[in-house]
This record gives structure tokens, C-alpha cells and sequence, in this order.
């Protein structure tokens, strides 16, 4: 086959240090139209991590007539799920592609790496500093919670998960309240109460660390329901100025922490 029939996309990554660098070649016509490059932070399946962002990178840009990957990926999945021409060339031109897209992947990942890494001595120091406040041995998993209404009514509950101070999306959750809620804290334990009881009956991973968006009112709803749940989970809660923004960090004793 010519490179030049149609559309085409081309992937290629690289991995080094859990950093992964994916980089994805844009053939239109038999041109090198454009590409695109991105640094992720992979901890689990490398392979996986790479499907699913081909899938992502779908949702939101124009799909290709065929793409072209590594032979380490599932072109039979990919093509199933996206519903075109997914292809693992061996030889020649389109081979070609394929291998200079690595190279590329390989040399971006190598310049931006010193960067990542600063920036991870600098969460590792914050994450170590938290601990030493709080007294705790792990502070990687944290769980925030928040709530919102429309007048007073119509309360929807939210959960964001961070590990190590990177978000996990796929754990985030959203909690549609009782009508009979009326008010803030209402909801509050609602969505607290919600998310451990299932936590509990499922055996779900529990966090290091829950993050209230509020002081001691929000903090001491967030201790009565892990009491009423019999669970010991340390806190920590963001107190507001009168510009509602957080310039205080107390524990669940309420005690302020020294914390820039």
C-alpha cells in the first residue's frame, strides 16, 4: 500500500521512569500534516494506559480513515471500539513512519524529563511535609469533597481523588442528593455517609487522607460519619477568607498547621 491513500494517524510512545511519552503523527495525503506530543505519568499497565488514550484522543479531534500503531498494542480492540482501520505495519514505508514516530517520542521525553522530575522532588517534599505535620505514615490517596445548589434546593454531591497529588478522573464521582435535604451540611453527611458505607461493603481502597472544603463545622460532619462508620481516617479542612479563599489548613482537631 501508498502512504499517500487517505487520512492516517500514527502513535508510537516511550517509556522511561514511569513517565510515559506518546507521540501521534498526523499523515494526510501522504504528508506529514502535523503532530501532537504528550508526557503522562503511567504507575499501572503501560499498554492500557496508551489504548485508552488513542480512545480519549477521539472523543475530542477528528477520527482518522486509519491509524497506524506498535505491534504492542490491540489493533483488533481499537479498531472494534473506533470503528476504522487500525494497522500494525511490519515493513516498508509505513514501518518507516512507525519507527520515526518512536524517535521522536523518545527524543521529546528525554528533554522534558528533567523537568518532570523536579516537579516530582517538589510534590515527594510537600507529601513529606504533610505527613510530618499530620503524623501519619502515607498521605498518597486523598479523597475531596464539596457540594453545590440551586437555591437551596437540587444538592449535588462531589468526590475528587488525587494520588500523590496527580488526579484520578476515573475515581471522581458525583452524587445527585435527597430532595429532603435542605441544607448544606444535609448534604455533606449524605455524600460522606454514601461514599464510605459503599467503600466499606465493596471493599474499596479508603484514602490516606480526606480533604473537607471548609473549617471545623465541615470537618466535624466529616468526623461524625467515619465515627458512626467505625472508621479511623485522618482530615484535614480549607478555611476561607472573606474573599473565599482558603488561607487557613486546620486537622481534625481543628488545630491550624504551619503551612505556607
Amino acid at each position: 500500500r501508498s502512504v499517500s491513500r487517505g487520512l492516517g494517524d500514527v502513535y508510537k510512545r516511550q517509556v522511561i521512569d514511569n513517565y510515559l511519552s506518546i507521540t501521534v503523527f498526523f499523515i494526510r495525503e501522504g504528508v506529514l500534516f502535523g503532530r501532537h506530543h504528550e508526557t503522562l505519568q503511567t504507575l499501572d499497565n503501560v499498554v492500557d494506559d496508551i489504548e485508552e488514550y488513542i480512545i480519549k484522543f477521539y472523543e475530542k479531534n477528528i477520527l482518522a480513515h486509519e491509524i497506524l500503531i506498535p505491534d504492542t498494542l490491540n489493533a483488533e480492540l481499537l479498531s472494534e471500539y473506533l470503528n476504522v482501520k487500525v494497522h500494525v505495519p511490519k515493513r516498508g514505508e509505513l514501518k518507516k513512519l512507525v519507527d520515526l514516530a518512536e524517535e521522536n517520542s523518545k527524543v521529546v521525553l528525554n528533554e522534558e524529563l528533567e523537568t518532570l522530575k523536579k516537579d516530582d522532588k517538589k510534590k515527594q517534599e510537600a507529601l513529606n511535609e504533610l505527613k510530618t505535620l499530620l503524623g501519619i505514615e502515607s498521605v498518597s490517596r486523598m479523597e475531596s469533597f464539596d457540594n453545590s445548589h440551586l437555591f437551596g434546593t437540587y444538592y449535588v454531591g462531589a468526590m475528587v481523588v488525587f494520588r500523590d497529588f496527580e488526579p484520578l478522573k476515573n475515581d471522581y464521582r458525583k452524587y445527585k442528593i435527597s430532595t429532603d435535604v435542605k441544607d448544606d451540611l444535609g448534604a455533606m453527611r449524605e455524600v460522606l455517609y454514601r461514599r464510605y458505607y459503599k467503600a466499606i461493603m465493596d471493599n474499596e481502597v479508603l484514602p490516606d487522607l480526606i480533604v473537607m472544603d471548609g473549617g471545623e463545622t465541615q470537618v466535624n460532619v466529616c468526623k461524625e460519619i467515619l465515627t458512626s462508620l467505625n472508621l479511623s481516617i485522618p482530615i484535614i479542612g480549607l478555611k476561607k477568607d472573606s474573599h473565599h479563599r482558603t488561607n487557613t489548613v486546620i486537622d481534625s482537631n481543628y488545630k491550624i498547621l504551619n503551612i505556607k
